[in-house]
């Protein structure tokens, strides 16, 4: 029989160091064994945890899978993404630890952004039509042509202006085979999901960028008085917006917001110049009533919950997908990454989702600033195992800025719904010579229902100072009626009422 090896070391006599390493020998083969131990209990709990959670959600018919609101895959030749011109976008990797690095890849990532690249920056936003600013042709002409310091300060002809910048965007090839790309059927761009810093969306930019050159297009038109070529860029603007809120991600989200504006400012110019004709309206309308933000938000917080399961599952097979993973992250166990998927999850579930309702056309500010603020106390909270994804991913995400997210969305959301109450404005006005004095004088020859602020629920306020001028407001996001009021200040995050004004 082969001596167990305590006997051997009984009948032998160690010296007192030696006796020292034995015991510390044990003593850390204890250790060892509990920790596998921990580890084991902890995965086994972890999983148990995440089963029982998918069961509940299943059991209500919530569906809490990776890709549940990922979009299929579609045909390349059926797809706008796609085109030759987006298609390089597909394969672009960014780095989250240089970021420095990204504006210089997004300019040279395809042969659409490069062409692009001269095209200045024309910082449109909601703030210059709420302020009832109108923008000239000529300024944007002298902003092109002219360099800042240039000593050429005089007023431009806007005829002239207009048509040496539609002269200047024909050079843009890049404009024509977008717009052919359009037709496409189908918009779905390869986003990588799975990535630590969040989905990985270089399209947002050259987007962006293409939609401001149909912008400036169709400002050069309407100055002329083009009315269907402006229209059929406004077209193209609304499309690229879609097309960025179709990846069902809060960053396309916020990007199909900034787009829209372009939209927006268009109609606007168009109602104070008084240059659309009722067919022009009519379509503008139409266009408009497609369009729905609060759906859109819905479907991009579920996304991004979808999004962060999908980093899960990659991280817990150990890195399928995934393009960053800290060895430190690496080692977790799968049920400490269970723990964090099913923390993330509540936290979508019980607090995120709250802030909008679809079905009642309403988003709630009080609901949003409390469940910022829950998001903030995770990111106190990182060294606990449980938290430790949970707070990198909210906070990497951009959901510590949950508050900021819904107030842009209830911002675009109100802004259409004026647009699209103002071009009915605008017909009656062209039928009877002047604005009505009540919104309900719309129904039903001219809209066939009032649309509602998002805020309160309640009818959009309407005051008409003239029969030539009037004034639509929101209550905004202090919920409080201030009578239309607004400040010289253009930062409609802090005005206390979201206006739109034709004077």
């Amino acid at each position: 029989m082969i001596p167990l090896f305590s006997d051997w070391l009984k009948s032998k006599k160690l010296t007192q160091t030696q006796q020292s390493i034995v015991l510390a020998l044990k003593g850390l083969t204890c250790f060892l064994l509990l920790i596998l131990l921990v580890a084991l209990e902890e995965n086994w709990r972890g999983k148990r945890a995440w089963v029982q959670f998918q069961t509940r959600k299943a059991a209500t018919g919530a569906t809490p899978k990776s890709y549940t609101h990922f979009s299929p895959p579609v045909p390349n030749n059926r797809n706008f993404a796609m085109t030759p011109l987006l298609a390089p976008l597909a394969d672009q990797i960014m780095d989250p630890t240089n970021m420095e690095t990204w504006p210089a890849k997004l300019r040279n990532i395809n042969s659409l952004s490069t062409a692009l690249a001269a095209l200045p920056s024309l910082y449109i936003s909601e703030t210059t039509w709420q302020g009832g600013v109108k923008t000239e042709i000529d300024e944007f002409y002298v902003n092109i042509f002219f360099d800042k310091n240039s000593e050429n300060t005089g007023k431009t002809q806007a005829s002239f202006a207009a048509n040496e910048i539609l002269a200047w965007l024909e050079t843009f090839q890049a404009l024509e085979e977008l717009e052919e790309a359009s037709k496409r059927p189908f918009v779905r761009f390869n986003i990588k999901h799975a990535a630590l810093n969040g989905p990985i969306t270089p399209h947002r930019a050259v987007l962006l960028k293409a939609a401001e050159a149909y912008f400036l297009r169709a400002m050069a038109n309407l100055s002329l008085k083009n009315t269907q070529l402006a229209l059929k860029d406004f077209q193209l603007i609304l499309y690229l917006s879609s097309a960025c809120r179709k990846d069902n991600l809060i960053h396309s989200h916020k990007s199909a917001q900034l787009i829209l504006q372009f939209a927006i400012h268009l109609i606007w110019h168009g109602l104070h110049e008084h240059v659309w004709q009722v067919e022009d309206l009519k379509h503008i309308e139409a266009q408009l009533t497609s369009i729905d933000w609060l759906d859109s938000l819905n479907k991009a917080l579920r996304g991004e919950m979808a999004a962060n399961n999908a980093f899960f599952e990659a991280a817990i097979n150990r890195g399928n997908g995934i393009s960053i993973i800290r060895w430190k992250n690496a080692i977790r166990s799968e049920g400490s990454l269970r723990f964090n998927q099913l923390r993330v999850n509540q936290l979508f579930i019980e607090h995120i989702f709250s802030v909008v309702d679809v079905k009642s056309i309403r988003v709630y500010p009080a609901y949003a600033k409390k469940s910022t603020q829950i998001i903030l106390g995770l990111l106190e909270e990182d060294w606990r195992p449980h938290n430790h994804y949970t707070a990198h991913l909210v906070c990497n995400w951009g959901f510590i800025y949950l508050d900021d997210i819904v107030k842009s969305t209830a911002i675009a959301h109100t802004s259409t719904q004026m647009a699209l109450i103002s071009c009915a404005l605008e017909r009656f006005a062209i039928h009877t010579g002047s604005y009505p004095t009540k919104l309900i004088n719309l129904f039903p020859n001219f809209i066939l229902s009032i649309p509602t602020d998002a805020i309160d629920g309640n009818s959009l306020r309407y005051i008409r100072h003239n029969p030539t001028s009037y004034r639509l407001w929101s209550i905004g996001w202090d919920e409080k009626d201030n009578g239309g009021q607004t400040t010289e200040f253009y930062d409609l995050s802090n005005w206390k009422d979201w206006v739109w004004m034709i004077n």
